[in-house]
């Protein structure tokens, strides 16, 4: 491909990727749609590592409520530090067997 057609593109696609950073929310959380031209933030984020969760071990009682939403970035982030901390707690544990099994295994990862 021509240098000048890249470089051109490649601003392009960075004219694109700021426009997608820029806008700013009043929450974090999954959007509603309320009708045909209305949206809105009314149920908890779904990250990769929340549906992981919902299929693995940890009880749907350890989510958040499915109307939780977050108002700040650390609210959001202190949510799903505490998730992991309870899908810890829940996790099957058999498939280490002692401490020395549990050694061997970081040594040899």
């Amino acid at each position: 491909m021509n240098e000048n057609r890249l470089e051109a593109l490649y601003g392009e696609l960075a004219t694109v990727l700021i426009q997608l950073y820029s806008p700013s929310f009043p929450r974090i959380g999954s959007l509603n749609q309320v009708d045909d031209f209305t949206w809105e933030v009314s149920h908890r984020p779904l990250s990769l590592p929340m549906n992981d969760h919902l299929v693995g071990t940890l009880p749907q009682s350890g989510l958040p409520a499915s109307d939780t939403t977050y108002d700040t970035a650390s609210s959001y982030f202190k949510s799903r530090a505490d998730l992991h901390v309870a899908h810890f707690k829940n996790h099957r544990n058999d498939s280490i067997h002692s401490a020395d099994d549990a050694r061997q295994r970081l040594e040899s990862a």
